[in-house]
């Protein structure tokens, strides 16, 4: 064949190549275009219906009606498959993480084991006030009574670390890792933790820090995942948050959000990029504090690090009412599936 003439029929083909990739982006931003007027469209009908109901004194959102018993209707405990370092250990006898483990010679034992076993009694007894305030809240009758087991092993543990200077063994080692928190579960407290956002100003984009038990004092829905820009937040999870939330919104939230172990800025401009500033508050947990407060903090590797576990909360008066974990894969968190459980909750009531 002519080389002028291959060369002519690879630029037709690449031309032609183009011109497919830019119609196809022309159609997605077509169709993207569609679901902002018909949501925006959906929420103005939807807002014109509660004024009328307003006025009539007759309305009552799901959050208002149902969502209050929910603990009642999530009975049921989170549990999580893997620890924080990554281990296949389970995790349905909590107090396993909290026993100190392989003996070290009490010869050994100076003022650095001291302060070790002194700083695993104020975690110790960290977690019995969680597990105290769990059983006062919980009706479950499984529930509880795991809850008794584990506050039972827990006083045990507690006494055999303070008779540890007068044993012939200390149970701690100065290599054991961070002893972590338990998963949240439902009854449970938002806990006193700061996070930060992004806001805009005049002269610029200014970080703002808040409080996350102040920020829930509103009804939420509160969606945590692995990373911004990653692959299935990218494609799938921050799209999908931002499609719903004008359901959301008609049950009677006021907040819906996006939260990740990034930097603000990241958050921003990764809600930016994936348009869902405006309907999607994106949240920042820079130093994974929240992840490993409520138990849900998983190492990625070097590459990542520490990262939340993906997960979603419904919170209402500042009290988790429902939960829900993807330790592997998307389905469990995602928001159709949250608005579907409040939905199919409503229909018990």
């Amino acid at each position: 064949m002519n080389p002028e003439k291959k060369k002519m029929e690879e630029e037709e083909k690449a031309a032609a190549a183009a011109q497919k990739a830019e119609k196809a982006a022309e159609e997605e931003e077509q169709r993207r275009q569609k679901r902002e007027r018909e949501n925006q469209e959906k929420k103005e009908k939807r807002q014109r219906e509660i004024y009328e109901l307003k006025k009539k004194n007759e309305y009552k959102s799901i959050a208002q009606t149902v969502l209050p018993s929910f603990p009642l209707l999530q009975a049921s405990p989170i549990v999580l498959n893997h620890q924080q370092n990554g281990n296949s250990q389970p995790l349905s006898n909590p107090i396993n993480t909290f026993i100190p483990q392989n003996p070290v010679p009490l010869s050994s034992f100076n003022s650095h084991h001291s302060h070790r076993s002194n700083s695993i009694i104020n975690t110790l007894n960290k977690k019995l006030n969680q597990l105290d305030q769990t059983l006062a809240q919980t009706t479950d009758v499984v529930l509880i009574t795991r809850l008794a087991e584990a506050i039972k092993e827990i006083a045990k543990a507690k006494g055999a670390l303070n008779l540890c200077e007068n044993a012939s063994i200390i149970s701690a080692s100065t290599n054991d890792p961070p002893i972590p928190n338990p998963p949240v579960q439902v009854g449970q407290p938002v806990p006193d933790v700061n996070i930060w956002s992004i806001v805009e100003e005049s002269d610029g984009l200014k970080k703002v820090e808040m409080n996350l038990r102040n920020y829930c004092d509103k009804p939420t829905v509160l969606f945590a995942v692995p990373g911004a820009f990653t692959s299935t937040c990218t494609k799938k999870h921050l799209p999908e948050i931002a499609d719903w939330t004008v359901e959301f919104e008609e049950m009677g939230f006021e907040n819906v959000a996006c939260i990740s172990v990034n930097d603000p800025y990241t958050m921003y401009h990764w809600g930016k990029t994936a348009k869902a500033l405006g309907l999607v508050d994106m949240l920042a947990d820079p130093e994974g504090k929240l992840a490993k407060e409520l138990g849900l903090s998983t190492y990625k590797g070097s590459h990542m690090g520490d990262r939340f576990i993906r997960s979603a909360f419904v919170i209402i008066d500042n009290t988790f009412r429902i939960i829900r974990v993807d330790e592997k894969g998307y389905s469990e968190t995602s928001p159709e599936s949250l608005c579907k459980s409040m939905k199919g909750a409503q229909n018990q009531i």
